[in-house]
């Protein structure tokens, strides 16, 4: 077919990040240092700086982990076919989450901003995985389902059928995605504090 084109795919990027021995200290110092609570406004159980400091890009301490962030981000934007010479991504914010056993997030999306990205620093043992919603309708997700033979049923659920993707956070790895898709964090298990930081990335035409 010579016009095929994926108008309304959505694409998403997983990265890993190498830190030191010495950049994981200071991060961890930095941590320790923030001021956490659990947002009011949030439809979720966690501890979380996003209201009393979610400029974290900004600060010493985490310097050289948003710099590793950033350069992921532009990596996955000219995937995108973003025109460097046209417009700029920054930084919006960034901010860091804790979250203990039975702590979980309800999927929400982060509207008005381009991309969104999580960094895992901390993943113990049945730590709780993010949740990336289908784009598509939930209504037509199910009414899509509902119609296929009880054969094809038995195969499962794929790509084309599913309503959501369940990613498994690693020590180091970066998700990174369009800001408009929903996402969530299902209930955590660990006895250990699962740390990740989430961040936001606005795009700008350049004057």
């Amino acid at each position: 077919m010579e016009n095929y084109k994926e108008l309304f795919s959505t694409p998403i990027g997983i990265y890993m990040v190498s830190l030191t021995p010495e950049n994981k200290e200071q991060i961890d110092k930095g941590i320790s240092q923030t001021q956490l609570n659990t947002p009011e406004a949030w439809f979720a159980d966690i501890l979380s700086s996003f209201e009393n400091d979610n400029q974290l890009h900004r600060k010493p301490e985490f310097q050289e982990l948003s710099l590793l962030i950033l350069s992921n981000v532009l990596d996955f934007c000219s995937k995108l076919g973003v025109d460097f010479d046209k417009f700029d991504i920054q930084y919006k914010d960034m901010w860091v989450n804790i979250m203990m056993d039975r702590m979980g997030i309800d999927k929400h999306d982060h509207a008005g901003d381009f991309l969104s990205a999580s960094y895992y620093h901390t993943v113990p043992e049945v730590s709780a995985p993010l949740v990336l919603n289908n784009p598509v309708h939930d209504v037509f997700i199910a009414s899509l389902y509902s119609t296929i033979s009880e054969e094809l049923k038995k195969q499962g659920k794929h790509k084309h059928n599913c309503s959501q993707v369940n990613i498994n956070p690693q020590p180091g790895m970066l998700v990174v995605f369009p800001s408009y898709l929903t996402h969530g964090v299902k209930v955590n298990h660990s006895k250990e504090p699962r740390i990740s930081f989430s961040q936001n990335f606005i795009i700008s035409q350049k004057k």
